[in-house]
């Protein structure tokens, strides 16, 4: 997702002593239309202190801070906290932090001019050669008209006329690499439009032009079937900030002259609106789209393998179906509904019962990148086209980002069952509870006794959350808590009931504080002294595989945890004349687990399970279907809640065609130890530990010819391997 081929910097052969960055105009005063997102404590000498400090990195350091295409985040650190309220010797600590990491500027091997524009995109040579580009252009024309011609239209994404290399065919996909590079362009953009900075913008632009295209297949000739409006009339009708143009012909094709009027429909604007969480819901209940049927978990290019394999069938089945709506509220609707699917993948997505919550680096950035849609579209108020764009072009990066992690479960149920002031006692600081008020301070009816604390409850937890971020050196936190305080703001009122989605009635305005709160657990209170956590980069709809590995007779002797090599079960098994016997499953500690006596007259055996009154293998399995003569056969059982999983040869699978857990049988070998048979499980499923065992023993028993590695690639959840606990895959 990252332009990770750049290429080693060419230095220029002239011009050595010509200043590197753009004209200090470009970076006036930060000024926010919006005063909600600016919290008290925003003074004239803090902006006078960003100002300066986003100058000094576009005048020294380029846009990625090494070879390998990471991105420079030290202007979105410094706008972020600015905005909640950081001092001048906070925002200088921030720069401090970053700067000693970054790279400096180089100039570029030749100037990029309206006629060879397109020749050089992807190329991160070039990034102070568009800078400058894109900044004439700003100057010129005014951000809002730009926006539209290099980012939204058509001929700036598909083109039938070449450029300047000859008859090389030239295709810019420049609004592919606009969410490209995970997302980053618009992010970087997305400052310069919520704070007025036409200097970050442009930045944001030239960050655009030498990212590498790469999600071509969600953004076919159709996406952009209205084009803009003529840069004279977007100028013309937009707000009074925008320069007014003259008559302009881009070079290489973007000439504006075959353009529609700004009241022309949109294609995306249809009778038939289906909303974003339908969509969603539907991908998270998709078999083909299960862990491991659109990438390899493995994989070092999730993204890239996913829409190679399932870009077409994702934009055709899901995308394609969302609409935006003419009007204010048509925009206003769509925004709603990219913003809540973006939070639930990232805070839903990483959340499972009784586990801690994994914040995952990637869908984070879901969440951090759609917090600046509403600036861009206020912006372009006056191109519908533009907006509805940019909003459906972040729904479908979002929906493809999380397919290609796995696409994890969205447990709405779960996720809301604790009431908001459980989430906040149990994810808190005590110590942030525990003050000592004055007895005459309300709310002390509400204190309660915990240990050495009485704990004040309290009802909001951003001021907790945001002054803590403020202080945390992971700028990622403040950038995902500063927009998940915003949605909280715009959406916090929203009930259970208000998304028509069937099974996530339970989804209301909470989910922001929801998330805020164990995006800041994750990561670690680190004002208040905890440790520095970390972020999750594995795919999340895999878990975190836990394997087991059996004794080498597998129905008699210790099965052990592979990574801790501690002892789990001890299985003891008396074998019979006439092929039956008894097998007995105990804990270390000599608990036991149950009992299973086989018997092989009419293939009856009776298993007694954790207490249990004994049940036959039929109770116990509940369901033997075969698929075919030669299909092996599916074996339904039920957890004690009732919810129902299948094994399929040797993986097992919940009904939602998820892959949880995968069986390996030993592996003799002739000059070497053996292979023991193997149980690899989701983490998240480890509380069926006991219950699979069982159904494993039971398909070892009767020899249902499971070959070694069966599981792969199979089945409808496919592709589960071996996680934080070793093994996976041959």
């Amino acid at each position: 997702m990252t332009s990770s081929d750049a290429q080693t910097p060419i230095a220029s052969p002239a011009g050595k002593d010509e200043p590197l960055g753009i004209s200090g105009d470009l970076y006036p005063l930060p000024v926010h239309k919006d005063q909600r997102l600016i919290w008290p404590g925003v003074n004239r000498e803090s902006q006078e202190a960003v100002t300066r400090l986003v100058k000094e990195n576009n005048a020294n350091f380029h846009c990625f801070f090494n070879e390998r295409g990471f991105h420079n985040h030290l202007t979105h650190h410094l706008y972020a906290i600015y905005a909640l309220g950081a001092a001048p010797n906070l925002l200088q600590d921030a720069y401090d932090l970053h700067a000693g990491d970054q790279r400096p500027a180089f100039k570029s091997p030749e100037e990029i001019t309206e006629k060879n524009w397109k020749d050089h995109l992807g190329d991160e040579n070039f990034y102070n050669a568009y800078l400058h580009f894109y900044a004439d252009q700003v100057k010129t024309h005014g951000h809002s008209a730009v926006l539209s011609q290099y980012v939204t239209s058509k001929l700036a994404n598909t083109s039938s006329s070449a450029g300047s290399q000859g008859d090389k065919e030239v295709n810019p996909w420049m609004l592919d690499r606009f969410v490209g590079g995970l997302l980053h362009p618009l992010i970087h953009a997305g400052h310069g439009a919520e704070f007025n900075v036409d200097g970050m913008l442009v930045e944001g632009l030239a960050l655009m032009a030498v990212t590498k295209s790469s999600s071509k297949e969600l953004y076919p000739l159709e996406f952009f079937e209205f084009d803009t409006p003529k840069l004279d009339t977007v100028a013309a009708t937009s707000s009074s900030f925008v320069p007014r143009l003259a008559s302009l012909t881009l070079g290489s094709g973007l000439s504006s002259s075959a353009t529609a009027s700004p009241s022309e429909s949109s294609p995306s604007a249809t009778q038939n609106h289906v909303s974003a969480l339908n969509i969603l819901k539907e991908i998270s209940s998709d078999p083909s789209l299960a862990a491991g049927q659109a990438c390899d978990k493995d994989s070092d290019s999730k993204f890239n393998d996913t829409l190679r394999k399932k870009g077409v069938y994702i934009r055709e089945k899901y995308t394609s179906r969302f609409t935006v709506g003419q009007g204010e509220e048509g925009i206003e609707k769509a925004l709603e509904e990219v913003i809540w699917t973006a939070v639930m993948v990232y805070g839903l997505g990483g959340y499972r019962q009784g586990k801690d919550f994994r914040s995952h680096f990637l869908l984070l950035h879901c969440v951090t990148s759609v917090f600046f849609l509403p600036f861009f579209v206020d912006h372009l108020k006056h191109d519908h086209h533009a907006q509805s764009v940019l909003i459906r072009a972040h729904f479908s990066i979002t929906l493809a980002l999380y397919i290609s992690q796995g696409r994890p479960q969205l447990p709405v149920e779960s996720f809301f069952k604790p009431s908001l002031p459980e989430e906040i006692h149990q994810l808190v600081p005590k110590y942030l509870l525990s003050v000592s008020p004055n007895e005459k301070a309300l709310g002390q009816k509400l204190r309660v006794a915990e240990g050495d604390h009485r704990i004040t409850p309290i009802g909001n937890p951003f001021p907790a959350v945001i002054l803590s971020s403020l202080h945390h050196p992971q700028e990622h936190l403040i950038k995902v808590n500063r927009a998940l305080a915003d949605f909280d703001e715009r959406y916090g009122t929203r009930s259970k009931g208000y998304w028509k989605v069937e099974g996530w009635e339970e989804l209301d305005g909470t989910v922001f504080r929801r998330v805020a709160l164990r995006t800041m657990k994750a990561l670690g209170w680190m004002r208040e002294g905890e440790a520095a956590g970390n972020f999750e980069f594995d795919g999340l709809g895999w878990g975190r595989c836990v394997n087991y590995a059996f004794p080498a007779d597998i129905l008699d002797g210790p099965m052990v945890d592979e990574q801790t090599g501690l002892i789990v079960y001890l299985i003891a098994t008396k074998r019979t004349f006439g092929g039956g016997g008894s097998t007995s499953v105990t804990r270390p500690d000599g608990s036991s687990v149950g009992d299973i006596r086989w018997h092989d007259l009419c293939n009856i055996t009776l298993i007694a399970f954790n207490g249990l009154a004994p049940m036959t293998e039929d109770q116990f399995m509940v369901e033997k279907r075969s698929n075919g003569l030669f299909s092996p056969y599916i074996q339904i059982w039920r957890d004690e809640s009732g919810e129902e999983f299948y094994w399929k040869g040797g993986s097992c699978y919940d009904d939602q065609g998820n892959l949880i857990a995968r069986y390996d049988t030993s592996v003799p070998h002739l000059f070497r130890k053996n292979e023991p048979a193997t149980l690899h499980i989701d983490s998240a499923y480890a509380h069926l530990l006991d219950r699979m065992l069982f159904t494993t023993l039971m398909i070892e028993w009767s020899g249902s010819g499971i070959k070694r590695g069966s599981a792969r690639g199979g089945g409808e959840g496919g592709g589960m391997s071996g996680g934080d606990g070793g093994g996976g895959d041959d």
